[in-house]
């Protein structure tokens, strides 16, 4: 098997479901399964939760709506983005629900035929973002026009945290204080809305208050905290491996890879893994990551390239066909959170950066 692996475990991804859902008690748990589950592979993983008590799935693109309605998903499917005619013809499938994020998506749903069919929507407002959504001045305005357009169902009302993650900012305190302002005016002029949704990931994990009745994860499902540190609840859901498909001795003064950026410093085994940077391995790792082969440690030595890693293979039992672990085990050196730290990037670029190259095999 001389090609990258990204092993999916749908047993932890399940747990990881489960204890989320304890933290927040009878609130909905809408998933975030955009970016194809953040690599993770959106038919699959949307159909083992579809299987479990969660409300319902929340995604980018039109695209991502459609793939969920063909693989048989059931549940709640709540497009996230920009409003367009394609999003509301994939509205007359009951599941799925759309976002009002302007004063354009407003007139669109305005100017539909009386006729047209009972429409779910959720209604983004900017409470600090500075991206998508009604302007927070405009929140009233825009609830009167919304209660007079027949057949329009003002479901939820929602916003975005730009930092949760950042415990000590002060800001995502200013953002939950104008979502609450907002949720008593939603309640005096629509009182009927159902579901109020603010946190991602970080404010579930870290606050409680931001949970109200509906919370939207995304990298806690797949078993990675946002904060970089690792959560012992949380299990890793994708184990990214590659092959080793040689192993070579070098001599002292040999160098290796592109741009001759290794030296060998005395003659050692050297082995090369199928997998660089066109299957997710950061460039990063040049001369710097430590990878894993069951017990032992194999250091990237020289420049990662398209498509294979050196890795040095001294003191290591390894052999040809072996498979290497780049990220994604138990163990907290080849956790995600763990090289996100070393590294200075987000947890998410490592996920989603798995390409589609990468087979993805799926176990439990």
């Amino acid at each position: 098997m001389y090609f990258p692996v990204a092993e999916i475990n749908l047993s932890n991804l399940e747990h990881n479901y489960r204890y989320l859902q304890s933290l927040v008690g009878e609130a909905k748990i809408l998933a975030v399964v955009k970016a194809d589950a953040y690599g993770h592979g959106l038919a699959e993983v949307a159909l083992a939760l579809d299987k479990t008590e969660i409300f319902g799935f929340s995604v980018a693109l039109f695209t991502e709506v459609l793939d969920l309605i063909r693989q048989g998903v059931k549940k709640p499917i709540l497009h996230l983005g920009k409003l367009n005619n394609q999003i509301l013809a994939a509205c007359r499938f009951d599941q799925v629900r759309c976002t009002v994020n302007s004063y354009n998506d407003l007139e669109l749903i305005s100017n539909r035929p009386e006729s047209a069919a009972h429409l779910k929507i959720h209604l983004k407002v900017d409470t600090g973002m500075g991206r998508m959504g009604i302007p927070y001045s405009a929140t009233k305005e825009v609830l009167v026009k919304l209660k007079q357009i027949p057949n329009v169902e003002l479901e939820g009302v929602w916003s975005h945290f730009a930092t949760a993650e950042d415990r000590a900012s002060g800001f995502r305190e200013q953002q939950l204080d104008r979502f609450n302002e907002l949720i008593s005016l939603v309640k005096h002029i629509i009182p009927s809305v159902s579901f109020f949704h603010i946190a991602n990931s970080a404010a579930l994990l870290d606050k409680p208050e931001a949970h109200f009745n509906m919370v939207r994860p995304g990298v806690a499902l797949f078993g990675v905290s946002p904060f970089r540190q690792i959560d012992s609840n949380l299990r890793p859901v994708m184990q990214f491996k590659a092959p080793l498909v040689l192993i070579r001795e070098m001599r002292e003064g040999d160098t290796i890879g592109y741009g001759r950026t290794f030296t060998v410093s005395g003659k050692g085994k050297y082995g090369v893994i199928q997998a660089g940077y066109a299957d997710g391995v950061p460039l990063e790792f040049s001369n710097s990551a430590v990878l894993f082969h069951k017990s032992s440690s194999l250091k990237v030595s020289g420049r990662v390239s398209m498509d294979m890693t050196s890795v040095n293979c001294n003191g290591s039992p390894a052999k040809e066909g072996d498979m290497v672990t780049i990220w994604g085990a138990d163990e907290e050196h080849t956790r995600v959170e763990y090289f996100a730290r070393q590294y200075g990037k987000l947890p998410y670029e490592f996920l989603t950066g798995v390409s589609k190259r990468v087979v993805r095999k799926y176990i439990r």
